[in-house]
Formats: structure tokens, C-alpha cells, sequence
């Protein structure tokens, strides 16, 4: 071990980083609990920043519980005390591996909301700036989806990203789990809308073939659209024609969630041939084309309830079940000025008038819908959408969209220049290539004539 731990001593004084990482990696030494433990212990935090990084990349656990605790607390140590500008020059793309080990240990243990703030520390060091992706983002989203601590996410998901470099360490595939969690964290916290965004992020990555992140990530990407907007978005025009293609063939997977998007369409036809012929139609007609419409999705959602569990989606599936029933009350504000509790409970599948007053009640309390309910009548009125001032919410809006417009412009700045900075050096390594031959020719031609 005083061998080993004099060549590490060497390398680092040095700045011989490769050599260090394969010493390290190349050593069975390191390969032994005891061996790394007593490595760390000899090695200063500060000054070996870069060996503790690559001690640790390759650290064994072996599953004894108490290695799990040493290797926990040597991790901790590493995020508080580490020399952020050492590992960055020297072993970056082993702090992944530190991160993603450590996060393991964590759920192996059963102590998740130990690691949350350790990562999130380790994140404000390693990071360039605030819009910059680390290879710690995701175990940190994941640790707390594990603990159901949503908002501790929220003020780093809100945060969009820009910079997704080399300098971090962040690698692909680190990017895909970072918005596979960040869209289920946004589930969590109710905002399908974000939840959206982030889960076709993750599917429409580029790629030259598909990986297993983006086919969960689309199973929960149908089910939020079914949520959010009623219906299945059609393919966005940026993703990956192999991992188009490739879910398109996932019959067996996808197939229920396709049936499932297709029982929602069902369900809006109806309401819209409804609101096309309303005056030729009778309102029982009506009704019994929605509830129709509910009865297939119903058939659908029962038949893969299995299927739902097994995919971990089930939450989603029922959650799109209340959203289905919401939506088609919704449609029927675009036919009707009023209809009793016990229509609309036919018409959408509910137990009764008093379910009926209960879901509209929360949907008017959430301007999802606008209407007056007759307790004494059992009758729902309609109404249009209040005018109301929304001049403050679009203001911040715009005020935010400003923003946002900045700094793109100035990213783009930013990559422009480096771009022609590395232009002009080109230019002069050619021009200076140039110069050196026309002098070498030069002298070539003058001991010539001195040899005639």
C-alpha cells in the first residue's frame, strides 16, 4: 500500500492525471474495501482532491452494510471539501460515477433523504453557473422523488438549461434521467404542463438509436397529454426518426396507451358531433353518445389495469381517468346552457347527482369550468368565461419571456465568439505554418548555392 500511495503522492504533485487514473484503475489493490479506506485516510482532501475522486470511482462496497456507511461519509467529505478546479482539470468524468454510486448506496441503505443535501452541495460547487448541467442533478431529482420532497425540486427544475458541457463531467445519458425525474418530480407537484416539456426533452434528445429512458419517458409522456390536454400531441417534428421508429414497433408496450389516447379521441368526436348538431339531435341522443364514449375508455382502462401497475404508471392512469371525466363535463358547457346533475352523471359515467356537484364544485373552484349550480333544482348553468384584468399575469409573462430572450442572446453571443476565437487561431497556426516553410525553403535555397 506505501507503494501505491507514493506513486498517487507522485502523479498529483506532478499533474499527471492520466497516469494517475490508470495507476488507480489499473492497481487490484484499489479493488480492496480496506486498501481505498486507508488510501483516503493518508490522502489530503484539499491537495489530492483528484485521487479521492478516482479512489472513490472505483470503490467496493461488496454489500456489507457497515463498508456502506464508511464509503457514505467518505463521499460526503469528497462534495463539502473537494478542490473543485483539481478535479475538473484531472478526473471530471469519474465524479459521475462518485455520484451515481453514492445515490445507490443511499436507496440500498433505505436512507434517500440522507444524500439530498450532500448532492445539492456537491451541485453548487461542481456546476459553472446556474443554467449548467452536473452529473449530480439527477441522483438529486431522484433522491427526492424517492422521498416525495417535490418542491425541494422545484427551484432547480425551474431553472431552464443551457449548458450541457464536457466540463462538469455530464455525460447523455446523465441528461435523459435528469428530465425522465424532472418530468415525474413536475407529476408530483401537479404541473402537467412542465411535466410535459421535460418528458419530450428526454424523448426527443438526439440519438442514433433509442435507449430504455426515452421509452418510459414516453409511456408517462401519453398519459400526462391525455391529462393535460385531452388528447395524444402528435410527434414532435425534432425527435429522432430511430426512436420514432422504434416506439411505433413497441406494440406490446405501447399498445395499451395508444388504445388508452385513442378512447380519449372517441370521447372528444362525441362531444364535438355534438356541438355540430345540436339542434338536430335530441339531447338524449347526446348523452348517449358520451356516455358511450365513456364506456370504451372505461372498458380500455380496466382491461390493461395490469399492465398499468406493472409499468409503475398506474397514479397516471387514474389520475387520466378523473381527467377524462373532467374534460367531457367541459365539452358539454360548448352544447348546453343548463342540464341537471342526473344528465350530466349519465353522460360522463358518474355514480350520481351528488359526485356530479361534487367534481363541479372543484372545477369551478379552479376556473375549469364556468357555471351556477341550483342546489334546490339539481341543475348546473353554464356560463361564458367571466371578463376579468389579466394585464399583471401577461405582464409577468412577457417580463419573463424578456428574459429568457437575453440570455439566449447572450449564450449565442458567447458560443460566437469562442467559435471565432478559435477561427482566428486556426488562422494563425496555418498562416504560421506557412511562414515557416517559406523560411525553410529559404534556407534550403541558400545551402544550395553555397554547396555549387
Amino acid at each position: 500500500m506505501n507503494s501505491l500511495l507514493g506513486k498517487i503522492q507522485a502523479c498529483v504533485q506532478k499533474g499527471e492525471w492520466p497516469a494517475l487514473v490508470h495507476l488507480v484503475e489499473s492497481d487490484s489493490g484499489t479493488r480492496v474495501h480496506n486498501v481505498t479506506t486507508q488510501l483516503l485516510e493518508h490522502l489530503d482532501i484539499k491537495e489530492f482532491s483528484a485521487a479521492w475522486c478516482v479512489l472513490l470511482a472505483k470503490y467496493n462496497t461488496g454489500g456489507h452494510k457497515a463498508y456502506h456507511e464508511k464509503f457514505l461519509t467518505q463521499v460526503e467529505t469528497f462534495f463539502a471539501r473537494m478542490d473543485v478546479e483539481q478535479v475538473r482539470g484531472a478526473c471530471v468524468e469519474k465524479v459521475g460515477p462518485v455520484s451515481h454510486k453514492y445515490a445507490e448506496v443511499c436507496r440500498a441503505v433505505g436512507t434517500p433523504g440522507r444524500g439530498i443535501r450532500h448532492l445539492l452541495g456537491g451541485i453548487e460547487k461542481l456546476r459553472l453557473g446556474p443554467d449548467c448541467l452536473t452529473p449530480l442533478h439527477a441522483d438529486y431529482v431522484c433522491l427526492c422523488l424517492l422521498r416525495k420532497q417535490y418542491v425541494l425540486v422545484k427551484d432547480l427544475l425551474s431553472v431552464t438549461i443551457f449548458d450541457v458541457g464536457v466540463e462538469c463531467g455530464t455525460v447523455p445519458c446523465d441528461m435523459l434521467l435528469y428530465y425522465y425525474y424532472g418530468g415525474m418530480a413536475w407529476i408530483g407537484l401537479k404541473d402537467f404542463e412542465r411535466a410535459l416539456s421535460f418528458l419530450e426533452t428526454c424523448i426527443c434528445a438526439p440519438a442514433a438509436a433509442p435507449s430504455a429512458v426515452a421509452v418510459e419517458a414516453y409511456k408517462k409522456y401519453i398519459l400526462v397529454c391525455l391529462i393535460a390536454r385531452g388528447k395524444m400531441l402528435p410527434w414532435p417534428k425534432h425527435c429522432p426518426r430511430a426512436v420514432v421508429k422504434f416506439l411505433r414497433q413497441r406494440v406490446l408496450e405501447c399498445k395499451p396507451y395508444f388504445m388508452l389516447a385513442k378512447a380519449f379521441t372517441t370521447a372528444g368526436g362525441g362531444a364535438a358531433g355534438d356541438e355540430g348538431g345540436a339542434q338536430g339531435n335530441s339531447t338524449a341522443t347526446t348523452l348517449r353518445g358520451a356516455e358511450a364514449a365513456g364506456e370504451v375508455y372505461k372498458i380500455v382502462y380496466a382491461k390493461h389495469k395490469e399492465l398499468f401497475q406493472s409499468h409503475k404508471n398506474w397514479g397516471l392512469a387514474k389520475q387520466a381517468v378523473a381527467a377524462s371525466t373532467r374534460q367531457m363535463i367541459s365539452r358539454l358547457t360548448f352544447t348546453y346552457d343548463t342540464l341537471s346533475f342526473a344528465d350530466i352523471a349519465s353522460s360522463v359515467g358518474l355514480s350520481g347527482p351528488e359526485e356530479v356537484e361534487s367534481v363541479m364544485r372543484d372545477m369551478i373552484s379552479n376556473r375549469e369550468v364556468f357555471a351556477t349550480l341550483h342546489d334546490r333544482e339539481k341543475m348546473a348553468h353554464f356560463t361564458d368565461s367571466p371578463s376579468a384584468d389579466f394585464g399583471a399575469s401577461v405582464s409577468e409573462q412577457l417580463a419573463a419571456l424578456k428574459e429568457l430572450t437575453l440570455r439566449i442572446k447572450q449564450q449565442n453571443e458567447a458560443l460566437k465568439d469562442a467559435s471565432n476565437s478559435d477561427d482566428r487561431a486556426m488562422a494563425r497556426n496555418i498562416m504560421g505554418k506557412g511562414e515557416k516553410r517559406r523560411k525553410q525553403n529559404l534556407v534550403n535555397a541558400v545551402l544550395g548555392v553555397f554547396k555549387e
